[in-house]
């Protein structure tokens, strides 16, 4: 029997063989095209995700600097690919966050208004190390991720290519100064979460100090930071704090990485400036700062013989922050006795205070010190006059009676506890014994720690009052007309007090002080631009109507519920006011407009409540 041959199961096998192989080649092509392009997706999405959180970290430094509370934050160095049955993902990607070598801030020709804080700010150059804050991202697929670094309050991504800033900057908004100093040790890698926590080294138990200065006498102040930006960026960046554009800063220069910023010295009337310094720890925490200066806060002035007054100096470190815990000495009580209102040592608030009873009549020199009072700023002097206990009190007889007109404006910040009154009065129906204007502030629950006298010789006027504790409390206000009398003594021949909650808003009873010639505003608008990367910003244009007896205009936006706050000034009639207050996405802040007329008083106002975001 014969078989033929039969070769019919050879084309299922041959088929199998075709379809497996076209499998394969799939499965092939897929993953090296599909599963990398889709893991270029999820490391793209990771590093948008983590710049976020950078930029949260940011605004958590600034937080802390300006508080003195700190805010843990997470990042995210690295992450996982999603599951795959069939196909094979790289290992989870990695992630390196470190801080950048501790280079030198300094700040050249700021002399202090105080007196005695212009022991210490004299003008000289004062400087302290600062770090930057550096991404690096390890991935397999987004080769060109770029990294992304904070140095001086900016967030930015450094691509091979070009630099994009994420964030604006707050060294200078109009005439504050913010320098936050960064320190500590930090080198992560990751594949997975980090948590940090920003410690406040300066200041470590109150919010933020400020120092008002002003550029030394033919010089302009100057600010020097370390910077791996460019020039052109950070002129983009100060574009509006610029003069040419109403702003204060002269000139923007990078050389050798460092960023000079020249800030606008005397032209004419000498620019005051706010000078507001913190230092902020991350990763392995500094030391705390130490004791650089002592100053005076309030006392002083006539005492009659065999009364007291309470001498308040306050010690700070080299960012100008209070410091708990020194020593305070006598060096010298001359007229009088002089002893501890309570503990010579610094309270959380870096003050002591101490009684001085006046024996002696005369004009005496009381000094406090720290550190052995080596050196001037070392030593806090008060004036005091001792005068005889015998003065009475009463009028000169004169049949004129001075006439007031008194307004008080709120720009306190609740949530900073930082008080800020700004008042203006305008006085008239003068004679000859005419003296001083003087404007009293006073926190009735807290006693004499909490009052503060501005003296000024022209009946029309301001007067601003800074205290850093003591807001969304109740505050009286009051504007006394000092009078003389033939023999010298002095008396109240009138007098106004308007009482206020600080808590940014304006109170009720205040008297409009605009004459004809005052300008108005013509016309306001405010634009909400706030966002969550960069945090709650607002635009406010104006228009002026009038510049025959106009001297600047004024603006802030300051948080009533938890938001941050930010002050700032112009000369211009016309324009507008980028405010960023740092912190507050969604909260309500009070936007205000000041208009000061020539002689400083304030004519005309804006007040409004406006939701961020």
């Amino acid at each position: 029997m014969t078989f033929r041959d039969d070769d019919r199961a050879v084309t299922v096998q041959v088929g199998t063989v075709l379809l497996f192989a076209s499998l394969v080649v799939a499965m092939s092509l897929y993953q090296a095209t599909v599963v990398p392009n889709q893991n270029h997706g999820v490391e793209f999405r990771h590093n948008q995700e983590v710049k976020g959180e950078l930029l949260d970290l940011r605004n958590a430094v600034v937080r802390t600097g300006a508080t003195g509370t700190g805010q843990p934050v997470s990042v995210t160095l690295g992450t996982r690919y999603p599951r795959r049955t069939f196909f094979v993902n790289p290992p989870p990607t990695s992630g390196m966050l470190r801080t950048t070598p501790a280079r030198p801030v300094t700040v050249s020709n700021a002399t202090a208004l105080s007196n005695e804080t212009a022991d210490y700010w004299n003008g000289t150059n004062r400087s302290f190390l600062t770090r930057g804050l550096l991404f690096e991202p390890n991935y397999h697929e987004y080769g060109d991720a770029p990294v992304t670094a904070y140095e001086n309050t900016v967030v930015y991504d450094r691509f091979d290519s070009a630099t994009v800033t994420a964030t604006d900057q707050s060294l200078v908004q109009g005439r504050r100064i913010t320098l936050l100093a960064l320190n500590g040790s930090l080198s992560r890698s990751e594949t997975g979460t980090v948590s940090l926590d920003p410690h406040a080294v300066s200041p470590s138990t109150t919010v933020t100090r400020t120092v008002s200065v002003q550029a030394t006498e033919g010089e302009n102040l100057t600010v020097r930071v370390p910077t791996s930006l460019s020039e052109s960026k950070w002129k983009e960046l100060l574009e509006d704090q610029r003069t040419t554009n109403g702003g204060y800063v002269e000139d923007v220069s990078v050389d050798g990485g460092v960023l000079t910023l020249t800030l606008q010295g005397a032209r004419g009337d000498a620019v005051t400036y706010d000078l507001r310094m913190a230092k902020v720890s991350v990763g392995n925490t500094d030391a705390e700062t130490k004791a650089t200066y002592v100053t005076d806060v309030r006392g002083g002035g006539s005492v009659r013989a065999g009364e007291s007054t309470t001498l308040v100096a306050e010690v700070r470190d080299r960012f100008n922050n209070p410091v708990s815990g020194v020593q305070v000495n006598v060096s010298g009580a001359p007229g009088g006795t002089i002893r501890p209102a309570g503990a010579s040592t610094t309270d959380e608030s870096g003050r002591a205070e101490f009684v001085y009873t006046g024996r002696k009549q005369g004009d005496h020199e009381v000094t406090l010190s720290v550190r052995g009072g080596g050196r001037d700023y070392e030593n806090a002097t008060f004036d005091v006059s001792v005068e005889s206990n015998g003065r009475g009190n009463g009028g000169d007889g004169s049949s004129s009676n001075p006439e007031v007109s008194f307004r008080v404006d709120d720009l306190s910040h609740t949530n900073e506890d930082s008080v800020n009154y700004v008042a203006s009065y305008d006085v008239s129906n003068t004679n000859e014994s005419f003296e001083r204007v003087s404007v009293v502030y006073d926190n009735p629950n807290r006693g004499p720690s909490a009052t503060g006298v501005k003296n000024a010789t022209e009946a029309r006027g301001s007067q601003q009052y800074q205290l850093d504790y003591g807001a969304d409390e109740q505050w009286q206000m009051t504007v006394r007309v000092i009078y003389s009398r033939p023999d010298g003594t002095e008396y109240v021949a009138a007098k106004r007090t308007i009482e206020d909650q600080a808590d940014s808003l304006n109170p009720s009873g205040n008297e409009d002080l605009s004459r004809a010639s005052s300008p108005t505003i013509a016309s306001h608008s405010v634009q909400d631009k706030s966002n969550d990367g960069q945090g709650p910003r607002f635009r406010v244009d104006y228009q002026l109507s009038s510049d025959t007896d106009f001297q600047r205009i004024e603006a802030a936006a300051i948080g009533q519920n938890g938001g941050g706050a930010t002050y700032n000034a112009s000369t211009r009639m016309d324009g507008k006011f980028e405010l960023q207050p740092g912190y507050g996405v969604g909260k309500t802040f009070t936007i205000k407009l000041l208009v000061y007329d020539g002689d400083g008083a304030v004519v005309a106002v804006v007040e409004q409540s406006e939701r961020a975001g």
